[in-house]
């Protein structure tokens, strides 16, 4: 991964993850269930979407290890 890449992807993963926080947070003041809650109805709905999304994680993981530059 070029310099750059690896900036914009350590931009990219906090401000998700506080857009999503944001926005979990937005639904818990307005009294309606959290995000997470509807990620596992819909998971629980979709078992084949959760074991392609786990696949597609273990792969992007063992990518990453194997990826390693020691130098």
């Amino acid at each position: 991964m070029s310099k750059i890449g690896f900036l914009v992807f350590i931009g990219l993963v906090p401000g998700a993850l506080l857009l999503v926080a944001i926005f979990d947070w937005v639904r818990t003041w307005l009294r309606k269930p959290p995000l997470g809650h509807s990620v596992q109805v819909f998971i629980l709905g979709h078992p084949w979407l959760a074991a392609v999304l786990a696949a597609v994680y273990a792969a992007m993981l063992a990518h990453f290890f194997l990826h390693i530059d020691h130098g």
